[in-house]
């Protein structure tokens, strides 16, 4: 079956430019008669494609898949139990966004009920090469967060369908597309995303805590080298994209200006049945100038914060300091050439293609003195 391209009913972050939308989805079921419903559809493993859309532009890219395979069990009145009313609040502790009812306010214990469930949604990242100015390394997919388990109920005889008048085949297409669209709309309450995007004349790069970089590097390059990242190009609306499981802990936000003008850095972070937090700064960015700033993101507790930070020649983590770690990262990848599948474009410090000596004497220069690194 066919499950058309949808777009959240109230897009993600509508004060900023890009857009997440979802295209076609195709499923094949197998249909049962299992002892425990009184029947049951098992999909194939369906890939539906992420699709993120800059509104000013209407440049658009397919940047990952979400992939998960479901079940579709049918049960008789009496014969489920769902006391939960759906309820995707943003208000932590209040909404309720698993094992639940979508499309009432109450439970009917006359109807009949379908039960859908997932063990979880993978997001898996596609290669940083269909990327126009990306590294051109042949590289696999990257494996992104799962959502996790998600069990979700609905009414059958509300959506005018049950097993006495409507087809196994009639209820899975009305019953899945149902759910696929209420997915999608309430994205925010069941996926976490970060969002990092700079309105303004800058390139913009995102540092983790093992110096893996996403973005466009001062000197051009163009890197999406943190698992789970995405980066979207662009000259006037940059953004870098970190998707479930990839955006949990600190990371550097650099922006380079490459004219004096200004800036508008927006940074925000969607959690399940919370707030989505917006940091926001903004100023005058002079040419060839680097700014920094430090984003923590703790998706457990749904928390964020972001604060201006210095920049530091030879700081390769975005710590604030240059240490050990910071030759670590050289070390980890030193004699690695640009095209290399594990090749950091970070740690080639003098920009020549190869992470070398060289490279490792320019982050040495700023060593604290007297500090040895093993």
């Amino acid at each position: 079956m066919l499950l058309p391209a949808h777009a959240p009913s109230q897009p993600l972050f509508s004060d900023k430019s890009l857009r997440v939308s979802y295209d076609d989805l195709f499923l094949d079921f197998t249909v049962s008669n299992p002892a425990t419903s009184l029947c049951q559809g098992d999909s194939n493993i369906g890939k539906l494609p992420v699709l993120v859309t800059n509104s000013k532009t209407g440049i658009q890219y397919h940047f990952a898949d979400s992939v998960a395979a479901s079940t579709l069990s049918i049960y008789g009145p009496g014969a489920s139990s769902v006391y939960q009313i759906c309820d995707f609040s943003r208000f932590p502790g209040i909404g309720v966004n698993n094992n639940c009812l979508l499309n009432s306010t109450i439970f009917n214990p006359h109807s009949y009920y379908a039960m859908w469930h997932t063990d979880g949604f993978q997001t898996i990242i596609l290669p940083g090469a269909v990327i126009p100015g990306a590294q051109p390394v042949a590289v696999p997919p990257i494996i992104g967060g799962n959502s996790g388990p998600l069990t979700f109920w609905v009414d059958l005889n509300a959506l005018g369908q049950s097993p006495q008048t409507s087809s196994m085949d009639a209820i899975l297409r009305s019953v899945e597309a149902y759910i696929h669209r209420m997915l999608i709309d309430n994205l925010t309450a069941i996926a976490t995303y970060t969002f990092i995007q700079d309105p303004g004349n800058v390139n913009l790069m995102v540092v983790n805590k093992n110096g893996k970089t996403t973005g466009r590097l001062p000197d051009g390059r163009v890197t999406i080298d943190i698992p789970g990242s995405f980066y979207f190009p662009s000259d006037i609306n940059p953004g870098v994209i970190l998707t479930n499981g990839a955006n949990h802990g600190v990371f550097q936000i650099l922006l380079h200006g490459k004219s004096t003008g200004s800036y508008s850095l927006a940074v925000f972070t969607t959690y399940p049945n919370g707030p989505i937090p917006l940091d926001t700064f903004g100023g005058v960015i002079e040419q060839n100038l680097m700014l920094g700033y430090r984003v923590a993101i703790d998706s457990t507790s749904a928390q964020q914060i972001t604060v201006p930070t210095s920049v530091t020649v030879g700081d390769l983590n975005g710590d604030g300091v240059v240490d050990c770690k910071d030759v670590a990262v050289i070390k980890s990848v030193l004699g690695m050439r640009t095209g290399q599948v594990g090749f950091n474009a970070w740690a080639d410090m003098n920009s020549d293609g190869i992470v070398d000596i060289r490279d490792l004497a320019l982050v040495s220069q700023h060593l604290p003195t007297g500090t040895r690194c093993q």
